[in-house]
């Protein structure tokens, strides 16, 4: 436990349940290994996640939901398997969103190596200045947790999971990623954090809370909306009908929208693979699709679950027009005039 006692981490992880959770709300666990098994388990007991920790001796990586899950979600041991747990909860099946999540890691080329003192003194410049800016739009001052790689600011929230609400975190979460460099893929309403207090394996650093502000305000919501409508974007209401469309429109949506995707054939109607997700930045080969059934409705699937799983078409519409302008996927009626000369 790099020269730590267990006490001490089990009274850190506690401190930081205090902070995340005071209400003692239901809490999923995600266990990762290096080996990519994961163990999920649920619980409102804060001691016996620290007791979950200590046993783990700091080789897996920990991680706890942040938001709010539902009353009667069942509690299971924390040592369960994913198919045991029923995999991790999804943004949908959030109730409340309770926190606002800026992950402001160090930059490295390769993600998966630990960072360096210096890149991490970089990183901790990059969050300062993160926070002066939201604090110009009326945020609060953050709980700032280190994570053994960089920092989280984290911020204190009311709100209810509605579609208003995950575009907004969206919008904002990209404009930050655009212009701070921070985490393009932490907007999911079911977003999990590391467990503050234990040990990141990822090298080794112990993870913790470096500051709870007193008294910790809630960001208004009022103050969200004016930093995304800063930048141009409003939320507007959903349309009701996916709405139909030939492929030529669907080409047209693209090049309006800058997205760059491969057609082929599929169930009888199309589909466009892109191997990076506008919405959530995560880059893989085939990791988000659009595509166009057999009777023309359209149809978008993300596979980065933690962020985008419950993003159907009809949010990344509204997302993709927000930040390029509205597209109509009326077919173009060319009217000729025909000329009729009198007898």
């Amino acid at each position: 436990m790099c020269g730590r006692g267990d006490e001490f981490v089990r009274i850190e992880i506690l401190k930081t349940l205090s902070v995340l959770h005071p209400d003692h709300d239901i809490v999923e666990v995600r266990t990762k290994w290096a080996s990519g098994n994961m163990m999920i388990g649920r619980t409102r007991s804060h001691e016996a996640i620290a007791e979950w920790a200590s046993f783990c001796g700091g080789e897996p990586s920990i991680f706890v939901t942040i938001n709010r899950l539902p009353a009667g979600m069942v509690e299971s041991p924390l040592n369960g398997n994913v198919s045991e747990a029923g995999g991790g909860v999804k943004n949908e099946y959030v109730s409340a969103i309770r926190w606002l999540h800026v992950d402001v890691d160090a930059l490295r080329e390769d993600s998966h190596l630990p960072a360096s003192d210096q890149e991490i003194q970089e990183a901790t410049g990059r969050a300062k200045r993160v926070i002066q800016f939201l604090y110009a739009y009326g945020f609060p001052q953050p709980v700032v947790a280190f994570s053994g790689n960089g920092w989280h600011l984290l911020y204190r929230a009311s709100m209810e999971n509605n579609p208003e609400w995950a575009w907004l975190v969206r919008s904002l979460t990209k404009i930050l990623h655009e212009h701070y460099k921070t985490d393009g893929q932490s907007h999911g309403a079911g977003q999990v954090l590391r467990l503050y207090g234990a040990v990141n394996p990822k090298g080794g650093r112990q993870t913790r809370l470096e500051s709870v502000p007193e008294p910790l305000e809630e960001v208004r919501p009022n103050a969200l909306r004016a930093v995304v409508s800063s930048y141009g974007l409003v939320f507007k209401t959903l349309m009701k009908k996916q709405g139909q469309a030939s492929d030529d429109k669907v080409e047209q949506f693209l090049e309006h929208c800058d997205l760059d995707a491969e057609s082929e054939d599929y169930q009888g109607g199309t589909k466009w693979v892109m191997n990076e997700c506008p919405l959530c930045g995560y880059e893989k080969p085939g990791v988000a699709v659009i595509g166009r059934r057999a009777e023309g409705n359209l149809w978008f699937h993300c596979l980065h679950e933690p962020t985008c799983g419950d993003v159907g078409w009809k949010e990344f519409r509204q997302q993709m027009e927000a930040e390029h302008g509205e597209f109509s996927f009326e077919e173009d009626v060319v009217q000729s005039k025909i000329q009729v000369e009198d007898v």
